[in-house]
């Protein structure tokens, strides 16, 4: 059995941490939750780079923010990142690995910044390769470049928050068992994702009715792993 699992609003609560309590954090350098949202969303996942985004706000104010300052505080104030991992993915991870699964993080994102985050919620040892995408449409690609080279088989999973990396993914891998992730967590709490809200509610909502290729979870606990052998 081979698993690919996205991480942001997957496995970690990306909202909670970068768009609320880091920003919080950096009050000392006249960062403002408005600020450091406002100017995020100018940014492309794909291209975050925290030294960038730390000049991009200094320009907006006015002010140089100190960059060695900002990273230290970072790492004071976050000595690991473990706490942001959804409750249930550890236990899902070890039962995974029990089994002999295959475990892929395929994520969007820069990879820099994508990877720093992995290694600081200890789960990296759990995967057999990290995969980056650069954009959303990729990840269908790499995964299928990563059966190919990986000489994979048996059954093929994808769990997933976002219904159009899943909908590609399943176009160019038809026999992937897809999992659409919506964590009432994240539709509840809007400091958990204010950089959908109010809009994501609806949207994800309306997943669940236009997506019915998709098994939509609320839990990594409804996967169905063994149910077969692997």
């Amino acid at each position: 059995m081979t698993i690919y699992l996205d991480f942001d609003h997957t496995l970690f609560n990306t909202g909670l941490f970068f768009h609320h309590d880091l920003p919080l954090a950096l009050s000392e350098f006249g960062i403002t939750l408005e600020l450091w949202q406002n100017t995020a969303k100018t940014i492309s996942s794909e291209d975050y780079l925290l030294a960038n985004h730390i000049e991009m706000m200094g320009h907006s104010i006015g002010k140089h923010i100190p960059l060695i300052g900002v990273e230290r505080a970072i790492s004071q104030s976050f000595p690991d990142l473990k706490p942001y991992l959804f409750k249930d993915v550890r236990p899902f991870l070890d039962e995974a690995k029990q089994h002999s699964a295959k475990l892929y993080l395929i994520s969007y994102g820069a990879p820099t910044w994508q990877e720093y985050k992995v290694k600081a919620t200890g789960i990296i040892d759990y995967f057999d390769d990290l995969i980056f995408s650069r954009s959303q449409q990729e990840k269908a690609n790499l995964i299928q470049l990563n059966q190919m080279a990986d000489s994979a088989s048996g059954s093929m999973i994808m769990v997933d928050d976002s219904s159009f990396e899943l909908d590609q993914s399943l176009l160019q891998n038809p026999s992937l068992k897809s999992y659409l992730l919506i964590r009432p967590e994240l539709i509840e709490r809007p400091e958990h994702r204010p950089d959908h809200w109010p809009l994501q509610k609806v949207a994800y909502l309306l997943d669940t009715i236009a997506h019915p290729k998709h098994q939509v979870i609320q839990s990594l606990n409804e996967v169905k792993l063994f149910n077969s052998k692997v």
